[in-house]
């Protein structure tokens, strides 16, 4: 099984905004976070995909619920990230803030 303490803790460091940045730099900072965190969602739902599929390795009715569970919560994570996806282009600008 996966000793899944192995996967490094989610980098979520609080950047202030300071009075001296211009609009234009705050909304610059804001779409580096937007793509930041749909790199931590997909990688999360990645990881709860991993741990679902252990779980069911157990032959045990409450194993697979709670695999289930485990995927639902995946998928979940998943739709998230691709409506985060769905607003960023491949530059990492994020579309709707574009107008």
């Amino acid at each position: 099984m996966t000793d899944y303490l192995d996967f490094p803790p989610l980098d979520c460091k609080e950047e202030p905004l300071f009075p001296t940045e211009t609009q234009s730099d705050q909304w610059e900072s804001a779409k580096r976070v937007a793509v930041s965190v749909l790199c931590a969602i997909e990688k999360q739902a990645a990881v709860l995909h991993g741990l679902a599929l252990e779980t069911r390795a157990f032959d045990d009715k409450d194993a697979r619920r709670l695999a289930n569970e485990i995927d639902g919560a995946a998928r979940e994570l998943e739709a998230a990230a691709g409506n985060l996806r769905w607003m960023s282009d491949d530059t990492g600008r994020i579309a709707p803030w574009e107008v």
